[in-house]
Protein backbone atom coordinates (compact mmCIF):
# COMPACT_ATOMS: atom_id res chain seq x y z
CA UNK A 1 0.00 0.00 0.00
CA UNK A 2 1.42 3.48 -0.81
CA UNK A 3 2.29 5.93 1.67
CA UNK A 4 0.13 8.11 3.01
CA UNK A 5 -3.38 6.25 1.42
CA UNK A 6 -5.60 4.93 4.13
CA UNK A 7 -5.36 1.51 4.60
CA UNK A 8 -8.60 1.09 6.53
CA UNK A 9 -10.82 0.10 3.78
CA UNK A 10 -7.80 -3.09 2.95
CA UNK A 11 -8.46 -3.89 6.37
CA UNK A 12 -11.92 -4.61 5.92
CA UNK A 13 -11.69 -6.36 3.12
CA UNK A 14 -9.43 -9.07 5.04
CA UNK A 15 -11.66 -8.57 7.61
CA UNK A 16 -14.63 -9.20 5.54
CA UNK A 17 -12.61 -12.37 4.14
CA UNK A 18 -12.96 -13.76 7.93
CA UNK A 19 -9.37 -13.59 9.09
CA UNK A 20 -8.89 -13.76 12.46
CA UNK A 21 -4.86 -13.15 12.59
CA UNK A 22 -3.84 -10.53 10.65
CA UNK A 23 -0.32 -8.63 10.51
CA UNK A 24 0.25 -5.03 10.43
CA UNK A 25 2.58 -2.59 9.68
CA UNK A 26 0.97 0.79 9.96
CA UNK A 27 1.19 4.04 12.12
CA UNK A 28 0.25 3.90 15.61
CA UNK A 29 -2.87 5.73 14.74
CA UNK A 30 -3.93 3.58 12.03
CA UNK A 31 -3.20 0.67 14.15
CA UNK A 32 -5.15 2.09 16.56
CA UNK A 33 -8.04 2.93 14.40
CA UNK A 34 -7.90 -0.84 13.56
CA UNK A 35 -7.72 -2.14 16.84
CA UNK A 36 -11.13 -0.27 17.68
CA UNK A 37 -12.79 -1.70 14.57
CA UNK A 38 -12.10 -5.06 15.64
CA UNK A 39 -12.54 -4.67 19.25
CA UNK A 40 -15.64 -7.36 20.80
CA UNK A 41 -14.55 -9.75 17.71
CA UNK A 42 -12.47 -12.59 17.53
CA UNK A 43 -9.42 -10.88 16.12
CA UNK A 44 -6.09 -10.52 16.91
CA UNK A 45 -3.93 -7.77 14.97
CA UNK A 46 -0.13 -8.24 15.23
CA UNK A 47 1.76 -4.61 15.42
CA UNK A 48 4.82 -5.83 13.16
CA UNK A 49 6.03 -2.14 12.89
CA UNK A 50 4.84 0.93 15.51
CA UNK A 51 6.90 1.03 18.24
CA UNK A 52 5.17 4.07 19.90
CA UNK A 53 5.84 3.57 23.67
CA UNK A 54 2.42 4.74 24.07
CA UNK A 55 0.42 2.03 22.39
CA UNK A 56 1.90 -0.35 25.54
CA UNK A 57 0.63 2.20 27.94
CA UNK A 58 -2.48 4.55 27.93
CA UNK A 59 -2.96 3.40 24.27
CA UNK A 60 -2.87 -0.38 25.04
CA UNK A 61 -5.38 -2.51 23.10
CA UNK A 62 -6.34 -5.82 24.49
CA UNK A 63 -6.37 -6.86 20.66
CA UNK A 64 -3.03 -6.35 19.72
CA UNK A 65 0.08 -8.04 20.29
CA UNK A 66 3.80 -6.28 19.69
CA UNK A 67 6.19 -8.50 17.82
CA UNK A 68 8.24 -5.08 17.43
CA UNK A 69 9.95 -3.54 20.07
CA UNK A 70 9.23 0.06 21.63
CA UNK A 71 11.64 2.80 21.76
CA UNK A 72 11.57 2.47 25.48
CA UNK A 73 12.96 -0.96 24.87
CA UNK A 74 15.24 -0.34 22.17
CA UNK A 75 16.81 2.36 24.65
CA UNK A 76 16.73 -0.13 27.58
CA UNK A 77 18.52 -2.30 25.83
CA UNK A 78 21.38 -0.21 24.45
CA UNK A 79 21.97 0.94 27.89
CA UNK A 80 22.52 -2.42 29.08
CA UNK A 81 25.16 -3.05 26.43
CA UNK A 82 26.59 -0.25 27.19
CA UNK A 83 27.18 -0.82 30.60
CA UNK A 84 28.13 -4.66 29.94
CA UNK A 85 31.12 -3.38 27.76
CA UNK A 86 31.65 -1.17 30.46
CA UNK A 87 31.39 1.90 28.18
CA UNK A 88 29.88 3.78 31.09
CA UNK A 89 33.31 4.23 32.46
CA UNK A 90 35.38 5.08 29.20
CA UNK A 91 33.44 6.72 26.93
CA UNK A 92 33.59 9.93 28.40
CA UNK A 93 36.75 12.98 28.52
CA UNK A 94 35.92 13.01 32.39
CA UNK A 95 36.53 9.48 32.95
CA UNK A 96 39.72 9.23 31.09
CA UNK A 97 41.50 12.06 32.74
CA UNK A 98 40.26 9.77 36.39
CA UNK A 99 41.65 6.11 34.90
CA UNK A 100 44.71 8.20 32.72
CA UNK A 101 43.16 6.01 29.43
CA UNK A 102 42.19 7.41 26.34
CA UNK A 103 38.40 7.88 25.09
CA UNK A 104 37.16 5.55 22.56
CA UNK A 105 34.29 6.31 20.19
Amino acid sequence: MPDGEDPMPAFQRILDSGAKFIIVAVPPDALLKMADAVKGKDVILFNAGASDDRLRAKDCRFDILHTAPSRAMLTDALAQYLVSKRWNSCCSPAAARRTGSTPTP
